[in-house]
């Protein structure tokens, strides 16, 4: 029974580090967020994105790009926002922030 245990926490161990370490970097992106620090939290958002993508990154990471001034990522993030969203909150906030990009395309 104790190999047993051992396995199993042995194996149930990087799935718990996964979650931590994505969502460890996400709140780290969102603190910077919080202190207006757009570059600093683009580089928590992309880190939190190798363990896993989901509508939610996205919209995190197209903000973050906006509040640098980087409209074509942020416009690219948003986009994969919309069409990964299956909240209709997310959905619409990436609706609303891809029209808002768009106006800062140049023509």
């Amino acid at each position: 029974m104790k190999k047993f245990t051992f396995l199993f926490i042995l194996l149930l161990h990087p799935i718990v580090n996964f979650a931590q370490s994505r969502a460890g970097f996400i709140n780290a992106g969102d603190e910077c967020m919080a202190k207006n620090d757009g570059f600093s939290a683009i580089g928590y958002y992309e880190q939190a994105a190798a363990y896993s993508e989901d509508a939610e990154l996205f919209l995190k990471t197209a903000k973050a790009y906006f509040s640098v001034s980087d409209y074509s990522r942020a416009l690219l993030n948003s986009e994969k926002a919309r069409k990964e969203a299956s909240d209709s909150e997310i959905k619409k906030l990436s609706i609303l922030l891809t029209g808002e990009l768009l106006t800062y395309r140049k023509i």
